[in-house]
């Protein structure tokens, strides 16, 4: 069984233990807080299209909703085939799979589109021309081999609800197939909803400029993504406000200054009397750390890139006055 998304309800794929036996009754049970107490939710009728990457997928020079001409991908299927679809149709929802990728902690996931995929035999497919980071699910990151692929099609896939008090609290799945009957048998799947889940924006688009407004002063601008089916989650838990964000001036590892910036504003100033104090002399060069704050939960985890720090907790920048 896998997670596919939360968005905000949770969707769940289900995959037999026979990848040669398709036939397909799934009885799900779910459970709140603890392994037991299972209450039955439903029956799932089709199993999901679904694989997992033979090759790496590269984060590329992509951004958010655009397309990735450059890299490509290898998927080894366990149940079902993957087709073309033109650009138009993928936009507006066809040939779009969720990328998990489990050797990241946080598990990171990225919705890519796709319009070409090659049959190459023995279940494999290649897949290029992809529109990357689709339904405001990440800043394009990549995903190493192994990583779980599953096509979002909603008849093969099992909506659950959310509820506010399953906020930051771990909830379990147990499937039965047709002819199990003990419950006590079936593996349970465990998932914490946590706000790393279901926070409402990412920042990206950071640019510093010098001089502005005034000599010496430094501006950093940036651009939101809404992620805006996980806002409606915050205002569910609470969080009606929209987030706000937190700029650190950074010397090497020391924090000198954090600049504390309003929900809705997308620009901040670093003054030249601010610099002086931190530093003792305007600066030709900063480097920042920029974090999403949400009132509710604090700082929210953006998504990074490699090794054990896979997922930082901010956006990184260096700027260098060239005026």
């Amino acid at each position: 069984m896998t997670i596919v998304s939360e968005n905000p309800t949770l969707w769940l794929s289900v995959g037999p233990s026979d990848p040669d036996n398709q036939a397909f009754d799934v009885d799900l049970y779910m459970s709140r807080g603890a392994d037991s107490a299972y209450l039955f939710i439903g029956t799932m009728l089709a199993d999901a299209t679904h694989g997992r990457l033979t090759t790496a997928l590269a984060k590329g020079d992509a951004v958010a909703g655009s397309w990735d001409h450059e890299n490509s991908i290898v998927v080894e299927m366990d149940h079902g085939a993957l087709v073309n679809a033109d650009p138009d149709a993928v936009l507006n929802g066809a040939n779009q799979a969720l990328i998990t990728d489990p050797t990241k902690d946080p598990v990171t996931h990225e919705v890519v589109g796709f319009q070409v995929a090659v049959d190459d035999g023995t279940k494999t497919f290649t897949i290029s021309k992809m529109a990357r980071g689709l339904q405001q699910s990440v800043i394009p990151t990549s995903h190493a081999i192994g990583s779980r692929f599953t096509l979002l099609e909603k008849p093969k896939l099992f909506e659950v609800p959310l509820e506010p008090g399953d906020l930051n609290k771990t909830v379990f799945f147990k499937a039965l197939v047709q002819g199990q009957d003990n419950l006590d048998d079936a593996v349970a799947v465990a998932h914490v909803v946590s706000a790393l889940n279901i926070k409402g924006f990412l920042v990206t688009g950071i640019n510093g400029i010098k001089n502005q407004p005034l000599a010496d002063d430094w501006t950093f601008v940036w651009n939101p993504i809404n992620r805006a089916p996980n806002r409606k989650l915050f205002q569910q838990f609470g969080a009606i406000n929209p987030d706000g964000t937190e700029i650190d001036i950074k010397d090497g590892s020391t924090v000198k200054r954090t600049i504390v910036i309003a929900p809705g504003t997308t620009t901040a100033v670093y003054t030249a009397g601010q610099q002086n104090a931190d530093f003792g002399i305007e600066q030709t060069t900063v480097n920042i750390e920029v974090y999403t704050v949400n009132p509710d939960h604090g700082r929210i985890q953006l998504p990074g890139e490699g090794g054990p720090e896979a997922q930082d907790e901010f956006v990184a920048a260096d700027f260098t006055d060239t005026s």
